[in-house]
This record gives structure tokens, sequence and C-alpha cells, in this order.
């Protein structure tokens, strides 16, 4: 009840509140291991949890009117990603996460007005280090980015980090991970300037939008 609560704001359309709490359900039980110290942490990095305050009467209606109801591919549980806003294009499994699964392709998404479409970013050159420096590629201090390449989705695809020791050039999932490590809300993003950003959508793009 929580997560349902957490995730998606109560005061939206009994139908996106549903879908939610599918996916959520469906989330959980995809990642159920018995043999781990605890199954789903209460962060973005899994599903939020808040406690007794997440929790919402509507969001509350629609759990119990999706009850029982998970999302499948060939009898199996599904991976059941989702994410703020795709910005117009939702990603691939294999461009963000590295594995490649059919039921999580590249496709267009609804047209939307959301908050989180056209942002505009200035990394920090502390917090792109640190990113780098956590994926085990230092370069000193980054100057300044160039992106090679794009995924079919339109998220930045291959990339040559410039520092002040040496450049570094990441693609595919360790690429997203430096980028959404350094505070971009999505990698669907030109450069314009050296380390300012113009962008759109909000999250890794994998699976359902809930915008």
């Amino acid at each position: 009840a929580s997560v349902v609560g957490a995730e998606m704001p109560s005061h939206w359309r009994s139908e996106a509140l549903k879908a939610q709490a599918i996916a959520a359900r469906t989330f959980t039980l995809y990642n159920l291991d018995a043999d781990a110290p605890y199954d789903i942490c209460a962060t973005t990095d899994c599903q939020v949890y808040r406690g007794m305050e997440g929790e919402h009467p509507n969001s509350d209606r629609a759990i119990a009117e999706t009850e029982g109801k998970i999302l499948t591919w060939n009898g199996a549980v599904v991976r059941a990603h989702y994410h703020a806003d795709s910005g117009g294009t939702t990603a691939s499994s294999a461009e963000v996460f590295g594995f490649d699964l059919p039921y999580l392709t590249p496709r267009a998404d609804e047209g939307v007005t959301s908050p989180h479409r056209n942002w505009r970013a200035e990394l920090r050159p502390s917090s792109l280090a640190a990113a780098l420096a956590h994926e085990g590629r230092p370069v000193g201090t980054p100057t300044h980015i160039t992106i090679h390449a794009w995924s079919a989705s339109g998220r930045a695809e291959r990339a040559t980090i410039h520092g002040s020791s040496r450049d570094v050039t990441l693609a595919g999932p360790s690429l997203t991970r430096v980028l959404r490590g350094a505070g971009l809300k999505s990698t669907v993003i030109r450069m314009t300037g050296a380390l300012s950003v113009q962008g759109t959508g909000w999250g890794h793009g994998v699976g359902m939008s809930q915008w």
C-alpha cells in the first residue's frame, strides 16, 4: 500500500494507479530471494517505501481492484521496471541495464504534459568525477563531454569524457550509470556546452512511464 502511494501521486486517475499497483506487485514478486538478507530496498533504486504515511484511499482502492493481477511473459513473472517520464520514447533493457528482454524494447510513448520535459542542467565536475571513480574510470577533473552516438530510443549511447589527467570513452550501461550517477535526470540529452546539458524525461526510461 505504501509503495503505490509513494511511487505515484494518489490524485492521479484510477487506471494509472491500477497500472502502478500491478507493476509494483510484479516487481516485488520478481525480486523475492529467499537466500538474500532482504528482497527489495526502500528507495528509488528499487521501490520507494515510506511506511504508513505513503498510504492513501485512492491507491488502496487501485490495489484492491487489481488483487492477484501480475504481468507475465511466457508464463514467467516479468521484470516490471518503471520510471517517472520516458521523455517521449521508452528505453530497452539492453541499452540501460545490459541485458536484452523481448518485452522491454524501445517504443514511442504517449504525448503528455510533464514537468520533466525540456530541462537544462549543468554537470558539476566533482559529481561527474565521483561517478567516474565509482565506475573505475577516473579522469582527474572532468572538463567536457563529447557524445558520439545515440541509441534507438534517443539516449546517449557512447561518449568521451575529457579530463585533466586523461580521456575515457564509455558506452551503454556504463555511460548511463555515470551520467545518472552525476545527477542527470535522464540520458535523453544533447550537450549545449562543455558540461551544460539539455534533456528531457526523468528516470532510466525502461518499462512503464508513470507520467
